[in-house]
């Protein structure tokens, strides 16, 4: 709604479902993302909601006691719809998967590897949006949670687009990656032991 007090009121009914049943309502948003009929807005909402619950302590702790199973199936449900032909839907699912990467990736989830594979991509679109959600996953993730392998795998990746002239947006995305993985990685600079990085 463009309504800030009814938009308000709905959030909050929101959240209270959430203290209820989280993997309900992650059931239910995975469900409407797959649709490509969802308004932008709604997909809008939701990439910005899930950012927020995995944002607030309250909400992973809730997702850190799901089964496997169940993580495993919203994980794959935002993942297959980063190919969808609609950009919205992309968007959203980018910065889903970006929020879970700070969750997950400790927990020994290898999106990072998927994503630079995805990047590398023979269609255009899947490899544009593969580098915004390496860029969104920097964006969220510390760099601690990162080894040394994953920034191998990123930087690889990023090199690779930079050296295709495929098109000038993969080359934009690629610099804007650059610029991301940087901080992360220029510490292995000044570390003399580490320089072979």
């Amino acid at each position: 709604s463009i309504d800030n007090i009814l938009r308000n009121k709905a959030e909050q009914e929101l959240l209270k479902y959430c203290d209820q049943d989280l993997f309900q309502i992650f059931t239910q948003l995975c469900n409407m993302i797959s649709e490509e009929s969802t308004p932008n807005t709604v997909c809008l909402f939701i990439g910005t909601f899930i950012k927020h619950i995995f944002s607030t302590n309250k909400y992973i702790s809730i997702w850190n006691t799901f089964s496997q199973e169940q993580i495993s199936l919203i994980k794959n449900s935002f993942l297959s719809n980063l190919a969808s032909e609609k950009s919205q839907i992309k968007k959203t699912c980018s910065l889903a998967i970006a929020a879970m990467a700070k969750v997950e990736i400790p927990k020994g989830w290898n999106i990072i590897d998927v994503i630079c594979k995805a990047s590398v991509h023979e269609n255009i679109n899947y490899k544009i949006t593969s580098l915004k959600t390496l860029q969104n996953t920097l964006d969220f993730i510390g760099n601690d949670i990162l080894k040394p392998y994953d920034k191998q795998s990123i930087l690889g990746s990023l090199t690779s687009n930079m050296c295709t002239n495929e098109s000038v947006e993969v080359l934009n995305e690629a610099i804007i990656g650059f610029s991301k993985i940087i901080p992360f990685v220029e510490d292995n600079f000044k570390n003399e032991k580490e320089r072979v990085f």
